[in-house]
């Protein structure tokens, strides 16, 4: 029988936080979570994955990634080898009959993952076109957009917003359903609208959220 729904956790920028962790454990009941994604920079020591993912491990959650500015291409390498962490640039992943399309990308401007600003809009652009038929589409991208609140909203003239992001929503053309992003801590947990796009910050934070494949909607659970 097909699933009327599906629940997942989100969340960024733990950075090797065990209290975040244990918080997560107390209050989530991970009975109820078919899957989580991580939004980037998850630890800031790669000796810490164990202690990190043991909760999402110990449940037996497939856990989707893309990363952050703070995570190594080696540590990312390890993720994979060792803790079955799935990377969604390049690979997006859809549930149901292309009722919900999830996608991201591997790169961004600064950090070990760092490329040209049309390199990694390029790059958005091929991997929303792998989802582009399904009804509902999120898009994770570990750095706000420029020139919006959550992007603009640091403090440090050197923590900025990314332009190819903005440059991405505000086209016509592509318009996800929802966005993720992290990195820019100081607008944890909120949310704007960017063109058409819900663009919601995970930095330093968790959401569960739940997808309705007969109604195509997706809502966050209190």
């Amino acid at each position: 029988m097909k699933k009327k729904s599906i629940r997942f956790l989100a969340c960024s920028d733990i950075h090797s936080n065990l209290k975040l962790v244990s918080k997560i454990t107390k209050q989530i009941d991970f009975s109820k979570i078919d899957f989580v994604l991580f939004n980037g920079d998850l630890s800031n020591n790669k000796d810490d994955f164990a202690k990190i993912l043991k909760p999402f491990i110990d449940n037996k959650k497939e856990i989707f990634m893309i990363p952050g500015n703070w995570d190594s291409k080696s540590a990312v390498e390890n993720l994979k080898k060792f803790y079955d962490v799935k990377l969604i640039g390049n690979k997006p992943i859809i549930f149901g009959e292309n009722e919900l399309g999830i996608f991201g990308t591997n790169y961004l401007e600064i950090g070990q993952f760092g490329k040209y600003e049309e390199e990694i809009f390029e790059n958005m652009v091929d991997n929303f076109n792998a989802v582009k038929e399904c009804r509902f589409k999120i898009q994770m991208n570990h750095i706000p957009a420029v020139d919006t609140m959550l992007g603009d909203a640091s403090p440090y003239p050197f923590v900025q917003g990314s332009e190819p992001l903005k440059q991405f929503l505000d086209s016509c053309e592509f318009c996800p359903d929802v966005c993720f992003v992290g990195h820019i801590h100081e607008t944890s947990g909120l949310e704007e609208i960017v063109n058409k796009t819900k663009v919601i910050n995970l930095a330093e934070t968790f959401k569960v959220f739940e997808f309705n494949f007969e109604n195509n909607t997706l809502l966050e659970v209190k």
